[in-house]
């Protein structure tokens, strides 16, 4: 269906009454038609004949994790060239009703993500007794193990500019997923893949339907410690609770540190929701990062940037020529980006020798200064 329409038949948060079914059936199980109104409801959603596989075409390898529905295999599909697939197999006899509806929607919605930080979505396979979602495999694992292990080894620090050239990596994952008129609502560090030096977004399955307003959707959905304050609050909301916990996920970059450590995930939640409680951004960070962290992860949604609003400011940081001798939070090494940011587009497009586009220079003559004098 075009991109923006909401998912026929399902309520903007995919759980409407009437949807609240299993769509197997289940009265001749070695039937291929026995599949038949899952596949039917897919393709009337709009994905396309050929996203479909054959369950025998996905030859299932090493198992690389496992949930409560299912597991994830390193795979290859008969007739390909590439090998580097992972399979997202799920048994649909554990799925209750409704997390059968939240699996259409995530195979409704990811299949129409085409963007470099979002990981691909290639093609799905159903039968009464599985389904099996291929995707592209990210080999360098998520952005919560490089956390860990940046830790663990003692990692130098990384200059500003490649820590925000990472966040800005996910910013424009997130206004991509945002424009075609989608939410995530379940952005965290688990949730971002790496491939070389590229970040992916992934796991779509809490994904729905961006309201034109705020609305009653389901509340306490997503991983406490990355909840939005409204959404733990059971409060209307929007887009914008991507944009909170895309501000913690920048916290947790800049200090390779968990939002709350010392609190339960939803212990955290409710100091965030109940306290107006936020981590501590390091004092030597600059102070237009600073600025655009706490607008994200502002108490009122209406206050948070949207993810087109931080894309500016990060490609800006993100562009500054490196200095080997400082790292992450030197207020020196920020000062171009200032300078950069109250310039003319000619300047910019001077300055960066091509890198940047015309819509992104044309983005960066205008955006620090204004998040700055907000704060």
């Amino acid at each position: 269906f075009p991109p923006g329409n909401h998912l026929p038949d399902v309520s903007v948060d995919g759980l409407t009454k009437d949807k609240m079914r299993t769509p197997w059936r289940t009265t001749s199980k070695k039937s291929p038609k026995a599949v038949d109104p899952f596949i039917e409801q897919l393709k009337a959603d709009g994905v396309p004949d050929s996203f479909f596989l054959t369950t025998s075409q996905i030859k299932l390898g090493e198992k690389l994790g496992s949930g409560a529905f299912g597991t994830i295999h390193a795979s290859t599909v008969s007739g390909w060239e590439t090998s580097a697939v992972v399979a997202k197999v799920i048994r649909p006899q554990k799925l209750k009703p409704a997390h059968a509806t939240l699996l259409r929607n995530e195979v409704v919605i990811w299949h129409q993500m085409d963007h470099q930080n979002i990981v691909r979505f290639l093609n799905m396979s159903a039968d009464p007794l599985e389904v099996r979602l291929v995707c592209e495999r990210c080999t360098g694992g998520t952005l919560e193990d490089a956390l860990e292990r940046a830790i663990s080894r003692r990692e130098p620090r990384l200059t500003l500019n490649k820590v925000t050239g990472q966040m800005l990596q996910i910013a424009r994952a997130l206004e991509h997923v945002h424009g075609l008129g989608f939410m995530h609502r379940d952005l965290k560090p688990a949730n971002v893949l790496i491939e070389g030096l590229t970040f992916k977004l992934s796991d779509f399955g809490l994904a729905c339907v961006k309201p034109k307003v705020k609305s009653n959707l389901t509340a306490e959905t997503g991983s406490y410690r990355w909840m939005a304050p409204e959404v733990m609050r059971h409060e209307p909301y929007d887009e914008k609770c991507d944009m909170y916990s895309f501000g913690l996920i920048c916290w947790s970059m800049l200090t390779r540190s968990l939002p709350f450590p010392s609190l339960s995930p939803i212990d955290a939640a409710f100091a965030v929701a109940d306290q107006a409680k936020r981590p501590r951004v390091p004092a030597n960070c600059s102070a237009d990062l600073t600025a655009l962290i706490e607008h994200c992860w502002a108490p009122e949604s209406e206050a948070r940037p949207s993810s087109g609003e931080v894309v500016g400011p990060l490609t800006a940081m993100a562009h500054v020529a490196p200095n080997p001798n400082e790292v992450i939070g030197a207020a020196s090494l920020f000062a171009p980006a200032l300078k950069f940011a109250c310039s003319p587009p000619g300047a910019l497009r001077r300055a960066f020798g091509g890198l940047l586009s015309d819509t992104e220079i044309l983005t960066i003559s205008q955006p620090v200064v204004s998040l700055s004098a907000q704060r």
